[in-house]
């Protein structure tokens, strides 16, 4: 839970890369924490080594907002570390997680990654903020930033 200010101990060690990610809190009161990437040109890599659950789902958790936020490609594999480009070369079978919203708010959304990750298994989970680019990206978003909020992984 990257949302909880008293949780570094809990994770710490789980985080295993972060290239362009910053755990802090983002909102004027200093009380609503996450791991967040921001910028443009995308390539902002986090990587978390999991261990699969009972159930072999892994749930991410993060921000959806009306405005500065964007897109963010997730998988598991085997690899770990931030491999120079992994995030601008080719990215094998992911999922999009879409953090940009019409409605004038911010809230948590929680998404299931379709990959599974069964009980016993280490694999690491790897989350590439993506470009913000293109006429019909500008026509979709709100804003002029390429923000993405990474509240939490939970394996199950």
């Amino acid at each position: 839970d990257f949302s909880d200010p008293d949780g570094w101990e809990s994770w710490k060690n789980a985080v295993v890369a972060k290239e362009g990610w910053t755990w802090y809190a983002d909102n004027k009161d200093g009380d609503k924490f996450g791991f967040i990437a921001d910028g443009i040109d995308g390539g902002q890599h986090i990587a978390v080594s999991l261990s699969g659950g009972e159930h072999g789902r892994v749930e991410v958790s993060y921000v959806v907002s009306y405005e500065n936020f964007g897109m963010a490609l997730a998988w598991l594999d085997g690899s770990i570390g931030n491999v120079h480009g992994l995030c601008e070369g080719k990215i094998p079978k992911h999922q999009t997680l879409n953090a940009i919203w019409d409605h004038r708010a911010s809230v948590p959304k929680v998404e299931l990654l379709d990959q599974r990750l069964e009980a016993g298994v280490n694999k690491t989970l790897h989350v590439c903020l993506t470009p913000r680019d293109g006429d019909d990206d500008a026509k979709k978003r709100k804003g002029t930033k390429n923000k993405f909020k990474l509240l939490g992984v939970r394996v199950f």
